[in-house]
C-alpha cells in the first residue's frame, strides 16, 4: 500500500484509507483488504478513458456504477467483487485527477440524463391526453 500511497494526493490517500478502514470494520479480512487495495491500484495506475466513461455511469446510476461494474465483471473475470469494485474506483479516481473539470461535467451530465429522458417520456405519455383535453376545452367554448 505504501507504493500506492505515493501515487495519490493527500485527499485521495485519506479516502482510500477510510474505505479500507470501513471494510475492516465491516468484517473483511486481511486478504480481502489487500485484494481491494490491489484492485484500486490497478485501476488507478492504468490510465485509460474507462474512468471518464465510468463518471457518466456513476451519474446515471446515482453513484452505484462502480459497485454494479464490480459485481458484473467479477462474474466474468474470476476476480472477487471487491477487487473489481476497487479497480473501477481506481479508474474513477484517476479520471478525476487527470481531468477534474471534464470528470465532474460527465458525472453531472450522467445524472441529468435520466431526468431529461424521464421528462420526455412523461411528455409523450401526456401529449395525447393534453390534445384530448384541449379538444374538450375548445368544444365547451364553442358550445357556450
Amino acid at each position: 500500500m505504501a507504493e500506492l500511497k505515493s501515487l495519490l494526493d493527500g485527499d485521495q490517500r485519506r479516502a482510500l484509507e477510510l474505505e479500507v478502514e470501513t471494510l475492516a470494520n465491516d468484517g473483511y479480512g486481511e486478504d480481502e483488504l489487500r485484494d481491494y487495495v490491489k484492485g484500486f491500484k490497478e485501476g488507478y495506475v492504468n490510465k485509460s478513458l474507462k474512468g471518464l466513461a465510468g463518471k457518466v455511469i456513476q451519474g446515471v446510476t446515482l453513484g452505484y456504477g462502480d459497485e454494479l461494474k464490480g459485481a458484473v465483471r467479477s462474474t466474468f473475470t474470476g476476480n472477487s467483487r471487491l477487487y473489481e469494485t476497487a479497480k473501477a474506483r481506481g479508474q474513477l479516481a484517476r479520471a478525476g485527477t487527470d481531468n477534474p473539470g471534464t470528470s465532474a461535467g460527465l458525472e453531472i451530465a450522467g445524472s441529468i440524463a435520466p431526468s431529461v429522458l424521464g421528462g420526455v417520456g412523461i411528455a409523450r405519455a401526456l401529449g395525447p391526453a393534453a390534445g384530448f383535453l384541449g379538444n374538450i376545452g375548445r368544444g365547451v367554448t364553442a358550445g357556450a
